[in-house]
């Protein structure tokens, strides 16, 4: 599938999601086969401000192609200003329009866009126009109850948008409850650019479901510490044939490979390593110990002894 000019590897993505999907997630994604990667989402007025750690999340690996920036905020002006400064840096543009957390919508940004969309389309149509770079939304299907996908997709018909990625949740819903794929359905109709997917696409046969009706689909929470996924889902897709479950040294070599890309990009940090490290070893049988020694770690090697000590009683 296409974006503006640009063709996507595949039509399998990665979710942006904040604190997750750092520089050095998304490369060990695209290595893995992930076909496109988002940044994650930063704020318009933190950039227009230069504040150093919202510069260095915009910054994207050599392997992500083509580069990606997402971008939030509820005042008009400071979001035009703040895609004109990053526009250099990416080939697409993504705005978002879906995230829920308090702190986010009570800015009037993320999902709380979707209660006035006579007040977001004047601020996507004078986004469109100033930028050179395709422009795409991400958002969900409805704030609350009501869901108006439909109406935003025919907004974004109208504006131009050039890709639209599609949660099938309300901002009410949070991460709870089903995906409601019907009404990502419903909006494609009502929209006749590239839909990618979102929500519930958890392996291989729920991504197959939903590139039944989407151009492409979207890995969210189902990738957090398990870059594989993207492997399996394309392997899936291009032969029909299931792989290997990996094993708990696998999902531990790649956490260290992780980490080596975190030094590289100087993102490392003992908070940001002890997360994915917990992301990373989730699911095992008999971890609970070893997790919980991860999470009190006061420095890497004992994140790494944690590891070590749990692989060579599991081996």
């Amino acid at each position: 599938m296409n974006i503006g000019q640009f063709k996507l590897k595949n039509r399998i993505s990665l979710a942006p999601m904040a604190e997750v999907t750092d520089i050095a997630f998304r490369e060990l994604c695209i290595k893995e086969g992930c076909g496109f990667t988002i940044t994650e989402m930063v704020n318009a007025h933190a950039i227009i401000h230069a504040d150093e750690n919202t510069l260095r999340m915009t910054k994207t690996s050599k392997l992500e192609s083509p580069r990606c920036i997402q971008i939030f905020g509820g005042d008009h002006d400071a979001v035009i200003q703040a895609a004109k400064i990053v526009e250099k840096d990416c080939d697409i543009l993504n705005f978002n329009m879906g995230c829920p957390v308090d702190k986010v919508t009570s800015i009037n940004a993320g999902s709380a866009l979707l209660k006035d969309l006579v007040s977001t389309k004047k601020l996507l149509t004078d986004l469109k126009s100033e930028i050179k770079i395709p422009l795409t939304i991400k958002t969900r299907i409805g704030y609350d109850d009501e869901i108006n996908i439909p109406q935003v997709a025919k907004m974004c018909e109208e504006v131009g948008i050039d890709c639209l990625m599609i949660h099938g949740r309300t901002k009410a819903q949070g991460y709870f409850g089903n995906a409601d794929w019907k009404s990502i359905e419903t909006a494609k109709q009502n929209y006749s650019g590239p839909v990618i997917g979102n929500g519930d696409v958890i392996d291989e046969v729920s991504a197959k479901n939903m590139l039944s009706f989407c151009d492409g689909a979207m890995i969210g929470r189902a990738a957090i510490g398990n870059p594989f996924i993207f492997s399996r889902v394309t392997h899936f897709l291009e032969t029909g044939n299931f792989l290997p479950k990996e094993s708990v040294h696998d999902r531990i070599s790649m956490y260290y490979k992780y980490v080596k890309l975190a030094e590289k990009y100087r993102i490392g940090t003992l908070v940001r390593l002890r997360q994915q490290a917990v992301w990373f070893c989730k699911g095992f049988v008999g971890s609970k110990d070893m997790r919980m020694k991860i999470s009190s770690a006061k420095t890497y090697d004992d994140i790494k002894k944690a590891m070590d000590d749990f692989l060579s009683e599991n081996t």
